[in-house]
């Protein structure tokens, strides 16, 4: 099952990332190991730490316009367009440059292009480290459905972030219930299961969700639900109430990998509720032949 991954990753992120990328108060110290430690000293309730790389520490001297000159000498990379934004960032934060003075710079424009077109290329910690930080800028109440979609983005990313989750997810708990697709709660609850997220609150409004519209509920939905708590190990009797309800549901096919068979049985072992059938059938020898 795979869900769109959110417009904030895709479209909007990019350009609006790099200009919020000037406008975060910092403080920043030299350490050994040819890095640079910047660590931020703004309200933002998480405090964090961005570590610039020896590639930056050449530019860090050079007025703007020697930054900006050295790239229109030649062609950059998708890498070398964020070490240049670092080392711009960097006059911008600590040295009293203002950001009008050359966001429009046509150099500076050029970069901005040559990171856009890269995103897709560049290690996902660059974007979505600096994508964090903004996302916890906002104040506006998120839109769920568009709060679960960067849930399950950051799944696909395997970026662990639980800060980040705990203050876009807690504020749309309540709705959870007023979902109408049962994909939707199926991909919350298997990100958090792919995560290791125990957050008890939406697992128990997704359980009490799914118990209300069960018929709603595929056999691949029942099947993903039971991966996700025994991956978190969540076994309460609110969650062995609600598989010992799913199991007419499940439709378990007999041509699928032995693998994938043996992780359904195994979380369904997990919650003490496997049925005797399916134990048979991995247990025998004509199961799994190396």
């Amino acid at each position: 099952m795979s869900r769109p991954i959110s417009a904030l990753f895709s479209r909007n992120c990019r350009i609006n990332f790099i200009y919020s990328y000037f406008r975060t108060t910092h403080s920043v110290f030299t350490s050994p190991f040819n890095f640079i430690t910047v660590n931020r000293t703004s309200s933002v309730p998480v405090s964090e730490t961005i570590q610039v790389s020896k590639y930056v520490q050449p530019l860090i001297h050079q007025s703007v316009n020697e930054i900006l000159c050295e790239f229109d000498k030649k062609s950059i990379s998708g890498p070398e367009s964020v070490s240049i934004l670092k080392a711009l960032r960097i006059q911008v934060m600590f040295k009293g440059t203002n950001i009008d003075s050359f966001n429009n710079d046509a150099r500076f424009k050029a970069l901005c292009e040559i990171f856009e077109k890269n995103c897709s290329v560049l290690r996902p910690n660059l974007l979505v480290s600096g994508l964090r930080c903004l996302l916890k800028l906002k104040t506006d109440k998120p839109d769920l459905k568009e709060t679960i979609d960067l849930f399950y983005a950051f799944k696909k990313l395997n970026f662990f972030e639980p800060t980040l989750f705990a203050i876009k997810l807690n504020p749309v708990e309540s709705e959870i219930l007023s979902i109408k697709e049962a994909s939707m709660i199926t991909g919350l609850v298997a990100a958090c299961g792919c995560m290791r997220w125990r957050n008890e609150g939406i697992l128990e409004k997704c359980i009490e969700w799914i118990e209300k519209n069960l018929n709603s509920c595929s056999s691949r939905d029942c099947i993903s639900f039971v991966l996700a708590v025994a991956a978190l190990n969540y076994c309460t009797s609110s969650v062995k109430d609600l598989v010992s309800k799913m199991q007419p549901h499940f439709i378990i096919e007999s041509n699928l990998p032995p693998d994938i068979l043996l992780n359904i049985t195994w979380s369904l072992a997990i919650l003490g509720i496997t049925p005797k059938e399916l134990l048979q059938k991995v247990l025998s020898p004509d199961f799994y032949k190396p």
